[in-house]
């Protein structure tokens, strides 16, 4: 078995982190997000709780990997792949809804917040995961 090295750490603490964060505003701020980024469209607030809910339940599957120091790369492996799962497919529909749906202030703003953010997550979740292998 193999321990998991610093970088592939420091990449599940800042998914974590994020996950966490987003999740939270996802969850909590629902009718807020999307009275801000889409108004006057009718979106029923429980999916982005869905997502948000998602999201919180693996930002804490990170933060308890860090926490267990028993668990190997092998272990470990289950949340990079999870991540990749969900981060890949929300980056597509972040970039697909800028450029289909005709964005105000808001809605770019947060979209140039997050797609860039997610694609660091991304980079640096790989190059974690490879350096790992």
């Amino acid at each position: 078995m193999t321990e998991v090295k610093m970088l592939a750490k420091i990449a599940l603490l800042a998914y974590g982190i994020a996950c966490l964060l987003f999740g939270l505003l996802y969850t909590f701020m629902a009718e807020t997000l999307i009275a801000t980024l889409m108004p006057g469209w009718e979106i029923n607030a429980f999916h982005p709780r869905v997502v948000g809910g998602f999201l919180i339940v693996i930002g804490f599957f990170d933060i308890l990997i860090l926490l267990n120091k028993k668990w190997e790369w092998e272990h470990v492996k289950v949340a990079y792949m999870a991540l990749f799962a969900f981060i890949i497919p929300m980056m597509t529909a972040q970039i697909l809804a800028v450029a289909l749906y005709p964005p105000n202030a808001a809605f770019a703003g947060e979209m140039m917040f997050e797609i860039p953010l997610e694609s660091a997550l991304l980079i640096l979740g790989i190059v974690g995961y490879l350096k790992q292998k």
